[in-house]
This record gives C-alpha cells, sequence and structure tokens, in this order.
C-alpha cells in the first residue's frame, strides 16, 4: 500500500520516539558504568538530533501542502 511521505515521516518519528525513551530510562539505572552511560548519552543525543530533522522536514512538507492545498506526493515504499 502507498504511503505519503508525511506518514512515513511520521511513522519514522514515532519509532525513534520509542527508542528515545527507552535509552532515557535505561539512563536512570544506577548500575550503569560510566563508559555505558556516556554511550547512552551520545545515542540520546542523537537521536533527539534525528527527530528534530524529521519534524522540520514533516512540518515543510505539510506547509507545502497547505501552500498549494494538495495532499502531500504519494511514494511505494519498497
Amino acid at each position: 500500500m502507498a504511503k505519503t511521505e508525511e506518514q512515513e515521516l511520521s511513522q519514522q518519528i514515532s519509532g525513534l520516539s520509542a527508542k528515545l525513551r527507552t535509552y532515557k530510562k535505561a539512563l536512570t539505572n544506577p548500575h550503569l558504568c560510566k563508559v555505558d552511560s556516556q554511550i547512552l548519552v551520545n545515542n540520546i543525543l542523537w537521536l533527539e538530533a534525528e527527530i528534530r530533522e524529521l519534524e522540520a522536514q514533516l512540518e515543510i512538507h505539510q506547509l507545502i501542502a497547505k501552500m498549494y492545498n494538495v495532499a502531500a506526493p504519494v511514494f511505494c515504499a519498497s
């Protein structure tokens, strides 16, 4: 089934947000060593940046759709 780019971006954001919540929860584990904590922090920072980028792309798609009052282009997921 074909998905719009907006749907695809929303799914990616949702998946990364779930990972982010998991990593943040893992970071509260008092038994983590300093190296593991730093790895988690780096992953959290990367996920937050990736989510912001995807949210910006989604916002652009939505603004373009509003400007032209048309649905976002459809592509087929491989």
